[in-house]
């Protein structure tokens, strides 16, 4: 480093790193309009209360790297819902009115 200071990257922060790659590719996910986005939701608000169950419940688990890991998955769950209620609208202002 500039600093003179030395940088050392864990095990942890790569977790991070890799999470935080595949949560940019779950919000772009999320803009995608489907029947399997309502399963993909259910999966992550899933795997988010496991998370939170194993980081309550597991000694091993209650680290400061799985509460960051954890706040990633509270955000895809956030964001995959807000994304995805923000393209549903859109679809209903933009379809054409049905007449008759």
């Amino acid at each position: 480093m500039m600093s003179g200071s030395i940088w050392t990257i864990t095990v942890g922060d790569g977790f991070l790193a890799f999470t935080l790659l595949v949560f940019l590719f779950e919000v772009l996910k999320a803009t995608r309009v489907s029947s399997r986005s309502i399963v993909d939701h259910i999966l992550s608000v899933l795997v988010f209360v496991g998370a939170l169950v194993e980081f309550l419940l597991v000694p091993q688990a209650a680290t400061s790297i799985f509460a960051l890991l954890m706040g990633i998955m509270l955000l895809d769950v956030i964001t995959g819902f807000s994304v995805s209620i923000r393209v549903a609208q859109r679809d209903v202002a933009l379809s054409p009115a049905s007449g008759g």
